[in-house]
């Protein structure tokens, strides 16, 4: 391949273009070590060199950054590494390196994300959110399982009674359309319309 163009990125750091694709990024001082400019030949064997020399161990420090700084799935991972200028070959060496570890872990994951969301979310809406962030649903299912397993989930109708004591409902002194206001709010929060109502019964006993 032929290196077609040096786009700037900054001050010190080119994303460096060839005629097949984007190849890689490298800062300034860089780019005479391996005599890259436009309409140089970059065959695979310089670029495996670069890999070797520099970008192996940049991308596995940049995971390692991130990951200090707050928990990510392997997806949200590798699109911020992709994002960074790394090629897809980089970014999952960077994700076996930090998953051998366990640095970085769906399953660990999901359920540290349940936990904190329990208790002010639905189980449908946690699912979503989770799936948003690129884990499996078959992650997600597996990670409430365990917990079931554990005792460690609330059951939506205690999570909805929960809520409904924080919003400060009061049966007897509610109008027709507070009630109403209350039950929206927790269906669009993923709570399904029988278990708001049955809770509300509950309530108003």
């Amino acid at each position: 391949m032929i290196v077609r163009e040096l786009i700037p990125l900054g001050k010190d750091r080119f994303r460096i273009i060839t005629d097949e694709t984007f190849a890689f990024v490298l800062y300034k001082g860089e780019l005479p070590l391996y005599h890259i400019e436009p309409g140089m030949q970059l065959d695979r064997r310089m670029i495996q060199k670069i890999y070797d020399e520099i970008l192996y161990k940049r991308v596995k420090a940049r995971a390692l950054k991130l990951l200090l700084q707050r928990p990510y799935s392997m997806k949200q991972l590798k699109d911020k590494l992709l994002d960074g200028g790394y090629p897809e070959e980089l970014a999952d060496h960077a994700l076996s390196y930090v998953g051998s570890f366990h640095y970085v872990d769906d399953d660990l994951y999901a359920e540290n994300f349940i936990r904190s969301q329990m208790g002010a979310h639905s189980r449908k809406e946690i699912e979503h959110k989770l799936s948003q962030k690129g884990i499996s649903r078959e992650t997600i299912a597996d990670a409430f399982s365990r917990m079931e397993d554990a005792e460690e989930l609330s059951d939506d109708h205690v999570v909805v009674l929960d809520l409904l004591k924080k919003r400060r409902y009061d049966p007897q002194g509610s109008t027709e359309k507070d009630r109403e206001r209350q039950i929206a709010h927790l269906v669009r929060k993923g709570f399904s319309l029988s278990t708001v109502l049955d809770v509300m019964k509950q309530l108003d006993q």
